[in-house]
């Protein structure tokens, strides 16, 4: 997967001092935006699986009229669950890699306007 700055290559140290504070509270904020995604992904799918064993307790529970029912929603949910865990697992390796590679950007712009704050004195 290609980012942005795989696409667009950016000298730091040509950018202002506004200009790097901008970037670390952007790369600071999509951090956080990926780990909120990640713990929705989560969620959602937690109650997806809860959904699906409880339809599949109730309808149990009328077993004698409906068995059929049972087993052939139990293969599709079957089916489901595991497409939804691999979409899952998926949609969570690509945060990662998405939050890896703002917090590496972070701590290198970070590091740059370090270096100009301490050659500039405090702000």
């Amino acid at each position: 997967m290609k980012t942005n700055k795989d696409q667009f290559p950016i000298d730091y140290s040509k950018l202002n001092k506004e200009d790097r504070r901008w970037l670390l509270h952007f790369f600071t904020e999509q951090t956080k935006w990926n780990a909120n995604n990640i713990l929705s992904s989560l969620a959602i799918y937690v109650s997806v699986i809860s959904l699906m064993v409880s339809s599949l307790t109730l309808l149990y529970t009328f077993q004698g009229k409906v068995i059929a029912l049972v087993i052939g929603l139990g293969v599709v949910y079957s089916f489901l669950l595991i497409f939804s865990t691999i979409n899952f697992f998926n949609a969570k390796r690509l945060f990662s890699q998405l939050a890896k590679g703002a917090d590496k950007r972070y701590k290198e712009i970070f590091r740059m306007h370090f270096k100009y704050a301490e050659s500039k004195g405090a702000d």
